[in-house]
This record gives structure tokens, sequence and C-alpha cells, in this order.
């Protein structure tokens, strides 16, 4: 019977250490990705700019969907980053329509691009939400990866003085 909790024990401790593993590399990514996305959005509002025009404005699957060409020395490039935060974003209706109606086809907007690679273009330059909700949510997760490992670390230890 002793084994057969021992091995139970052993088991409990692998998972517990997988899953404390898995939420830390998930806070981390979450981490790593706000601090990538506020220094691109920053760095935006330097960027170099060109005129373009919307050749694509629709709602699709719920979310508006703005097309636009432009041209960087004398190569045209096709974009539809509106900003580095609406690219996944779920709009609501009405935000989705006031964005269409924002951006019409055929209106010719100012895109700002990276002079660095030109096919790299917003917009809406520069950071329009506050970053510290993702770095907020990525401590959080990382903090919350540390219970399972502080559980096996604290059975380990009590184990060995078991023993």
């Amino acid at each position: 019977m002793g084994a057969m909790t021992r091995i139970t024990g052993e088991r409990r401790t692998k998972h517990l250490k997988r899953i404390g593993i898995v939420l830390l590399v998930m806070g981390l990514v979450i981490l790593l990705g706000a601090v990538k996305l506020h220094f691109q959005s920053s760095a935006s509002a330097g960027w170099s700019s060109e005129f373009g025009v919307v050749t694509v404005s629709e709602i699709a699957s719920g979310n508006a969907q703005i097309v636009y060409s432009y041209t960087v020395h004398g190569v045209r490039y096709e974009n539809n980053r509106r900003s580095f935060f609406s690219e996944g974003a779920i709009e609501s209706p009405d935000y989705a329509e006031e964005v269409v109606q924002q951006y019409p086809v055929g209106k010719e907007v100012t895109v700002y691009y990276n002079p660095d690679d030109p096919g790299d273009a917003v917009l809406e330059p520069g950071s329009v939400v506050p970053i510290i909700v993702p770095i907020i949510i990525g401590f959080f997760v990382c903090g919350f990866a540390s219970i399972p490992l502080l559980v096996v670390r604290a059975e380990r230890k009590k184990a060995e003085a078991a023993a």
C-alpha cells in the first residue's frame, strides 16, 4: 500500500511540475509579447508616412476589415493593420460599423510605415491602448505558476525530512 501511495505521490509531483512550467511559460510569453507590442507601437509614432488609399472596407466575421494600398520608393504595398492593437481584437458590431464608416473604400489615408521594412505599416500609429493590462496578466500568470512549483518543493523537503 505504501508503494502505491508513493507512485501516486511521484505522479502528482510530476503533474504539478508540468502545470507550473506550462503556466510559467504562458506568463512569460504574455509578458514578452506585451513588451514587444509596446515597443513596436511606440516606435511606429516616429515612422515615415506616405499617402495611401483604402481598397477594402467591410465587416467580416463581426470585425472591421480595412485594406489599404500605398507606394514607397516605387514599390506598391498592401496592408490591413489599422493599429498594433486592432489585430485579433474582438469588436462590437457598433464599433466595427464605425470603423468601416471612418475608412470607406477610396478614401485617401496617411499610412505610417517602418522605414526598415516598408511592408510593415499602420494607419493609427503609436500606443492607443494601455499596455499595463497584458503586463499585469503576464505577471499574474507567472505568479500563479509558482504555486504548484512551491508545492513540489515543500513536498520534496517533507519527504527528505521523513527519510
